[in-house]
């Protein structure tokens, strides 16, 4: 398959994901007070698709763009990240479960295929990219750097201010691990995969050769 093929497949599956929040109750109604500030750009999910979806179209339609090259370690990161956080650190978390199942019970049924829809296909088509996408050699480790570490330290801060702003933690293990550690309970989230998110960049890198 040809450079090009892959990534219009890879928009296309990214577009699916993202579409997945519209059978999840709308966040003004979920979380109005969470999302009040944000909307659903608050949510890393809605984040990390986006700009995969933008990441390869950009490398469908201009290939020789300096993005469509060097933006490849932040796509590897993004879509690898999102599948694996999500499954490691939300989807299994009893409050977010008795929440979904809350939701269910109120007629968003579509809740449980969504939330794999949204976070699941990212990780297959990372590693579609990262095989036949056509990467070797044109990224640096100073992308890895920049971009990925520039992302999540984005989002990191993001989060502190819709904190701030909101008095609330998005994700329920923010607030299991700030009811356990206090303040340190950010940092102890924060820190390992803002490291895990870098460190994928650069697996990423030597996946594509």
């Amino acid at each position: 398959m040809s450079p090009a093929l892959i990534s219009l497949i890879c928009a296309v599956g990214n577009a699916v994901g993202f579409a997945g929040h519209l059978f999840m109750p709308p966040c003004w109604l979920r979380s109005p007070q969470k999302t009040r500030v944000f909307g659903r750009w608050t949510f890393l999910t809605n984040q990390s698709n986006a700009i995969l979806v933008c990441y390869h179209a950009l490398r469908f339609a201009a290939p020789a763009h300096a993005l469509a090259r060097r933006a490849y370690p932040l796509a590897f990161a993004l879509g690898v990240g999102l599948t694996l956080l999500y499954y490691g650190l939300d989807h299994f978390v009893a409050a977010k479960r008795a929440e979904d199942r809350l939701w269910v019970a109120r007629g968003f049924v579509w809740i449980p295929v969504a939330c794999h829809v949204e976070h699941g296909l990212a990780l297959p088509l990372a590693l579609l990219d990262a095989r036949y996408g056509g990467h070797a050699g044109e990224s640096t480790g100073g992308d890895v750097v920049v971009l990925v570490g520039g992302f999540a330290a984005f989002y990191l801060l993001g989060t502190l201010l819709n904190k701030k702003l909101t008095g609330l933690w998005l994700y329920p293990i923010s607030d299991e691990l700030e009811k356990a550690l206090g303040p340190a309970g950010f940092w102890v989230l924060s820190i390992p995969v803002t490291v895990t998110y870098v460190t994928l960049g650069f697996v990423g890198r030597h996946v594509a050769g």
